[in-house]
């Protein structure tokens, strides 16, 4: 079974104090989790000093979310994309070093206004379709990451943010063809991405308690994540 972070992660906690961060040394999942706040000035290290000869490192966002009708799990996924693009904005250090990517089918309502962070448009299906077949082949050579409760089934480098486990708690919501396919794709996030990202303690309890991801054995605390209405992608 891999080992998979269930981490607290609240809208805000991308932060200038990445300013102190050795950029050589971050991983992509440094950038979207943050939880390096406890540094020194001893750990800055110049732009000039980076290593510029390594490639830089390769970040998509999953932008199925922007096809839909905007939801509270929708404008998570947007806020944190532009506060990562924010934190690369103001870090050439960063922005050298990742190369980071919102990836959306050819049709989507809307596009975040971004600096940093490219657009990438790609595929020919539409819905969950697009999220498991195209998705996979246009996010390949790097980290994929989303935050609204679904993912690419067959991605092991990814990263997903699952906000709750309705389809457990509360299925009388949801309808039948729904509620299979939910759980069957929850777990299999859960079990199989290398990172499961969560808003809150209780939801991390229920997403064990369910089955649906493994206790984490690293956990990253800061402040709460915002309260949102929870709602799963169409």
């Amino acid at each position: 079974m891999p080992n998979i972070d269930i981490i607290k992660l609240p809208v805000s906690s991308i932060s200038t104090s990445a300013k102190l961060m050795n950029a050589d040394n971050i991983s992509p999942e440094d950038i979207i989790m943050h939880g390096r706040t406890e540094l020194s000035s001893a750990d800055v290290k110049p732009e000039a000093a980076i290593n510029h000869k390594r490639p830089p490192r390769k970040i998509y966002f999953n932008g199925r979310f922007l096809t839909a009708v905007p939801s509270g799990v929708h404008r998570v996924a947007q806020e944190m994309i532009v506060a990562v693009d924010k934190l690369l904005a103001e870090e050439p250090a960063l922005s050298s070093a990742f190369d980071l990517t919102l990836v959306t089918p050819p049709k989507v309502r809307h596009r975040p206004a971004l600096a940093k962070v490219r657009s990438k448009i790609g595929g020919r299906l539409k819905g969950v379709l697009w999220e498991q077949l195209d998705l996979p082949r246009l996010t390949a050579d790097g980290l994929c990451v989303g935050f609204c409760n679904a993912g690419p089934l067959i991605r092991r480098n990814a990263m997903t943010m699952l906000h709750d486990t309705q389809v457990y708690s509360m299925p009388a919501s949801y309808s039948l063809a729904f509620r299979l396919w939910y759980k069957i794709a929850l777990p299999v996030i859960g079990h199989h991405h290398k990172h499961i990202l969560t808003g809150a303690a209780a939801a991390k309890s229920d997403l064990v308690r369910y089955g649906v991801a493994p206790a984490g054995k690293n956990q990253h605390h800061s402040s709460r994540l915002r309260s949102h209405s929870a709602h799963y992608p169409g």
